[in-house]
């Protein structure tokens, strides 16, 4: 166990508080670039019935909090196809959004050239109250994005990263675009847990394991994590 999980982990005993339960991450890519609202609806679905937590990136062409009802907390800005683009979402048995906003990762107009077929990319940043009002609680800071294509990787990839290892989050949900040694290279202080071009970038002392993946009917499988496993499936 890492000095920054057990000193945490004592902090939280001497407040009265447990370790905190199994958390179940999702992050999923909804293919709203290209798919039809009612695909990236069934996506959508698909992919939050194994997850507490689910972050989104191309969901732009749904209200995502309409579509998984009232049973989910939900973090999207559906003023703009650019900003709507990403999501956070928490089952409500689980916990709520305390607050969020959005960040811009990149523009799409850099360095006076025109990213190719890309519209500016938003991060949501979201703080979850996870189990409130039991010995369990404790409070998780989450991000969602969608990294640049590899069409636009120079110079928009590097740019987008830049901003999004600087987030003051615990938890990355992303499409990355890139595969892990790439992002595992970016952001060399936090543990890179990936299926493909999707997964998580979490803060060191954060336990996890499970790292598995489900075909949801987009053209990326769904990645799955669980957060503060048992001690017995992580020591």
């Amino acid at each position: 166990m890492s000095r920054d999980r057990r000193r945490w982990l004592r902090r939280r005993r001497l407040r009265g508080l447990s370790r905190p339960r199994p958390l179940r991450r999702g992050q999923v890519n909804g293919q709203g670039a290209t798919a039809s609202a009612e695909k990236t609806k069934g996506i959508v679905l698909a992919a939050a019935e194994h997850a507490d937590v689910l972050t989104m990136c191309e969901v732009a062409n749904i209200d995502v909090a309409e579509v998984l009802g009232p049973g989910w907390d939900v973090a999207q800005d559906t003023s703009t196809w650019a900003k709507a683009g990403c999501a956070v979402a928490i089952r409500r048995s689980r916990g709520y959004i305390k607050r969020w906003h959005l960040r811009l990762g990149v523009a799409a107009w850099l360095r006076g050239r025109r990213a190719r077929q890309m519209n500016d990319r938003h991060v949501v940043v979201a703080v979850l109250k996870i189990d409130p009002g039991t010995r369990w609680r404790w409070r998780h800071k989450v991000a969602a994005g969608h990294a640049p294509p590899k069409r636009n990787w120079s110079p928009w990839w590097s740019t987008w990263m830049r901003l999004v290892r600087t987030l003051a989050v615990y938890d990355i949900g992303a499409d990355w675009n890139r595969r892990r040694l790439a992002i595992a290279d970016a952001m060399p202080a936090r543990r890179i847990h990936m299926h493909g071009i999707d997964g998580f970038a979490l803060r060191s002392w954060i336990p996890a394991d499970g790292l598995t993946h489900r075909d949801v009917g987009s053209d990326h499988p769904a990645t799955y994590l669980t957060l503060w496993p048992t001690p017995k499936e992580h020591p």
